[in-house]
C-alpha cells in the first residue's frame, strides 16, 4: 500500500492523480502518520445488468424434484 502525506499531495496533487490512474494502485494520505482518506483508481458500475453473464457458474443438477431412484435411495441412508 502506498502512502502519502497530505501535504505532498497538496504540492503534487496532479501528478499523483495521474499516477493513481495509470497505475492502479491505492494511495492512502496520512496527516501526521495518521491515515486520513484514500485515493483509488475510479472503476465505473453497470447500471444494467447484464443477461448471461452468470451462465457460465450455473451448475445444472437436471431434475432435484423427481425423489432417489431405489440403488442412489440406499446409498442415501
Amino acid at each position: 500500500m502506498n502512502t502519502m502525506t497530505v501535504s505532498d499531495f497538496k504540492a503534487h496533487a496532479l501528478k499523483t492523480i495521474n499516477r493513481v490512474n495509470t497505475e492502479h494502485q491505492m494511495i492512502v494520505l496520512t496527516k501526521w502518520g495518521s491515515p486520513v482518506a484514500e485515493l483509488r483508481p475510479f472503476q465505473s458500475k453497470n447500471e444494467h445488468p447484464v443477461p448471461g453473464k452468470l451462465a457460465a457458474a450455473l451448475v445444472d443438477e437436471q431434475d432435484i424434484v423427481t425423489p432417489f431412484g431405489d440403488e442412489d435411495w440406499d446409498a442415501a441412508q
